[in-house]
Parts: C-alpha cells; sequence; structure tokens
C-alpha cells in the first residue's frame, strides 16, 4: 500500500507539472507567433492609394473658393 499511495503522490506533481510545462509552450509559443507576425507587418511597407483628380476639377474648386 505505501507503494500506491507513493506512486499516486509523486504522480500528481508529475501531473501538475507536466500541466505547467504545456501551459509555458503554449505562451512561448503564442509570443513566438506574434512576434513573427508583427515583424512582417513592420517590414512590409503599405501600399497607398493616391486619387488624383483631373487639373479641370481642381481649377473649378479653387475659383469658387
Amino acid at each position: 500500500m505505501a507503494i500506491i499511495d507513493t506512486l499516486l503522490h509523486y504522480g500528481s506533481y508529475l501531473a501538475a507539472f507536466y500541466a505547467l510545462y504545456v501551459v509555458a509552450g503554449v505562451l512561448a509559443f503564442g509570443l513566438f507567433l506574434r512576434h513573427r507576425l508583427h515583424q512582417n507587418a513592420r517590414r512590409t511597407p503599405l501600399a497607398l492609394r493616391v486619387r488624383r483628380e483631373p487639373a479641370s476639377a481642381r481649377d473649378g474648386e479653387s475659383r469658387s473658393h
């Protein structure tokens, strides 16, 4: 009986440390993904589209003001 109690006692510690190990691994992997995704977003230039109006439309607006 003492062997079974000992195994159950240390087994509960093993389960708790394994759960902690899994949680730490998930957090580390999440931080790694976040770092990689934000690094790629910073490196990629943002393509801006500028809508150019015809010169005649700009002249008409400037005369009315």
